[in-house]
């Protein structure tokens, strides 16, 4: 009997240890929960900016692109009309010609590009680098009064205005 009392408090020793063993393992379980509850939020929250960050830059690339691809419809000027122009890291590319324009009629083509100007005002030729620099040495110039460097596939071609 004695020896079953004593297999008895072992076992009741060792229920006890496996007792304190598994609260121990609860409470760390516990904490892990808080801690995976925290990262969650905080991962919540990353993703957040990263999505705000993603929209920022979508919203960047748009007017970047806008900026790079401005584009004119050029009017009131005799030389330019039926042409639509696009300035590109400082150059001037022709983005459309209309048809029967006196552009199209002297060779001017779509993705030209408008490298220097020579007019009967300036007698020298000037690097084109925007559309307003263009317009403003085309004003109020008649047909033959001006010169146009262009390059279009890699040849360079003069042709009067």
């Amino acid at each position: 009997m004695l020896e079953l009392r004593e297999e008895q408090k072992s076992k009741q020793e060792q229920l006890e240890k496996v007792g304190k063993e598994l609260n121990e393992v609860k409470a760390k379980l516990e904490c892990i929960r808080t801690q995976q509850e925290e990262a969650d939020q905080l991962l919540k929250q990353v993703n957040k900016e990263i999505a705000q960050k993603q929209d920022e830059l979508e919203k960047y690339k748009k007017e970047t692109e806008e900026a790079r691809d401005y584009k004119e419809k050029i009017e009131n000027i005799k030389l330019l009309e039926g042409l639509t122009l696009k300035e590109n890291k400082n150059e001037v590319i022709i983005a459309n010609v209309a048809p029967n324009s006196y552009p199209a009629m002297i060779g001017l083509e779509k993705g030209d590009v408008i490298l220097k100007v020579k007019t009967l005002k300036t007698g020298k030729w000037v690097k084109i680098i925007s559309i307003d620099e263009l317009k403003k040495l085309l004003k109020d110039l008649d047909k033959g009064d001006a010169l146009i460097e262009i390059k279009r596939d890699n040849a360079i071609f003069i042709i009067q205005m």
